[in-house]
């Protein structure tokens, strides 16, 4: 939309859901990234100044930063894939993609694995180079089709890539060559604050909330072994945070509770 005076508006899209904003944050302090407005826009806040990000042409449904701070990537309601690198004088595009036909619910980036990963309600999986702009390692196609709502890249030995689609509240695994490692059906049908972590003995562990007031941990990439944890009573999980020696699980509630889990895999 577009102003009396010429200028782009930037309006919320009602249709995103509210309990996953297309926000990430740079650890380093450098700023916030917001998507989720009708225009495509990505803004960047770094304390002081507001700035547009305009190169997707409708709403940017994810976002996610790299962990070294160089990259990030977005996804966008018309199934665009966005791979932005950092300079000195801002952010630029390194490369864009258009290979789902539907919105794009989550985009990943490994920079150990040099590839980032794209999900969409077309039930497809997209694994791209990070060197080489645009090329497109594995498309993934789940033998079940069901819209993916998350895929996260897993590095490890084996590396793996995780889909989790709340339609039918299944969590799979997959190899990066896309072949199927393990699937359990989850609690719940929503995953929250969704994140991966290792223990003193590099065990890589899934962690995640859910609406139930629960707090589940998988295995990674077998998901054989799980423990779960109520910690509240049918009030949503909004954000999970895990302490780099997995001692502790610190979550926060939609009723403004904090609660914190000390040594998770020991119970």
């Amino acid at each position: 939309p577009v102003s009396e005076n010429g200028w782009i508006t930037h309006i919320k899209d009602p249709e995103l859901e509210s309990d996953t904003p297309p926000i990430d944050i740079f650890k380093s302090g450098k700023g916030v990234l917001f998507g989720g407005y009708t225009s495509g826009a990505i803004k960047f806040w770094d304390g002081h100044k507001l700035t547009y990000l305009c190169q997707h042409l409708s709403t940017v449904t994810c976002v996610t930063i790299s962990e070294s701070e160089n990259y990030f990537v977005s996804g966008s309601q018309d199934g665009e894939v966005i791979l932005w690198i950092s300079r000195s004088e801002g952010f630029a595009v390194e490369s864009r993609v258009v290979d789902h036909n539907k919105k794009v619910t989550s985009v990943d980036i490994s920079e150990n694995l040099g590839c980032y990963c794209s999900s969409s309600e077309d039930g497809s999986i997209n694994i791209y180079s990070i060197l080489c702009s645009q090329q497109l390692i594995r498309a993934i196609r789940p033998a079940e089709t069901r819209p993916i709502h998350r895929a996260m890249l897993c590095p490890g030995s084996p590396a793996v890539l995780l889909t989790y689609s709340k339609n039918d509240s299944t969590l799979a695994t997959f190899s990066v060559n896309g072949e199927e490692l393990n699937s359990v059906t989850c609690k719940g049908n929503t995953m929250k604050s969704p994140l991966i972590t290792r223990d003193h003995n590099f065990n890589r562990y899934l962690v995640f909330g859910n609406e139930l007031g629960e707090i589940t941990i998988h295995m990674v990439p077998n998901l054989n072994w799980n423990i779960s944890f109520r910690i509240t009573e049918e009030m949503p999980i909004r954000t999970v945070v895990v302490s780099s020696d997995m001692r502790y699980i610190i979550a926060s509630c939609s009723d403004g509770e904090l609660t914190i889990i000390t040594d998770p895999t020991k119970l």
